[in-house]
């Protein structure tokens, strides 16, 4: 969900999306009711702050029977969600990379994975996936919006605008992008320009104001007039 913003829930992210793969397990009544269970749990837990309980209802979850690869792959995806949350990219990574091997059509699965490997530091591999999490659904705004962020840690403000533009075009109502072209034109240093981007995105409905103060990406910008002028917007 570019990491703009500080730690766990990132809007300029936009990345750990459960994958709500439950409605094609098997019902309870079956003789797999218990794993059932435990499926269900996990999607409950990892909505919570309990993610390590999350994780170890997912791993039971994955022992089903008979499930299929996309749903296997789903749960691996929800698993590695939860695995970075608790800031085991490591096994994250693992999980999203078994995700790929089981269901090379899930852009979610490339999606994650480049985030992950986006903060792990690992800019070019993330790319790569971020590609061909595109090529899968060339419509996600979701997945423009974190290759530009990838694009912006890396410096490549011209490539990032260009993503955070198509993002637009596709979907203009996505306050999360206009408030990750502020965060961009702060870090160019183009104050006028962050101001006005951070302005449309609040009047779009970006109201994290917490989360707009402690933003390191909007520094460049924090003190001056037009900056305190845009959180009175509404």
């Amino acid at each position: 969900m570019k990491q703009c913003s500080r730690s766990v829930v990132r809007f300029c992210l936009l990345v750990f999306v459960a994958t709500m793969c439950l409605p094609n397990i098997a019902p309870a009544a079956s003789p797999g009711a218990p794993l059932v269970d435990a499926c269900l749990q996990a999607v409950e837990l990892a909505k919570s702050t309990d993610q390590q309980k999350a994780i170890e209802q997912f791993t039971i979850c994955l022992n089903q029977p008979g499930l299929s690869s996309q749903i296997r792959a789903g749960i691996l995806i929800d698993r590695g969600n939860s695995y970075n949350k608790t800031g085991q990219s490591d096994l994250a990574i693992v999980d999203f990379s078994k995700a790929i091997k089981l269901d090379p059509a899930s852009s979610m699965a490339y999606n994650n994975r480049g985030n992950t490997l986006k903060g792990r530091g690992r800019q070019d591999e993330a790319l790569a996936d971020f590609a061909k999490a595109l090529k899968l659904t060339p419509m996600n705004t979701m997945i423009y919006n974190n290759r530009a962020n990838t694009y912006k840690a890396m410096g490549q403000y011209d490539k990032a605008v260009a993503d955070l533009d198509r993002a637009i075009e596709l979907n203009p109502s996505n306050a999360i992008t206009y408030y990750n072209r502020a965060c961009l034109e702060s870090a160019r240093k183009n104050t006028a320009a962050a101001c006005d981007w951070l302005s449309k995105a609040i009047v779009k409905g970006f109201n994290e104001q917490e989360l707009i103060r402690a933003d390191k990406d909007l520094d460049s910008i924090r003190g001056t007039a037009c900056y305190e002028d845009a959180l009175k917007k509404k």
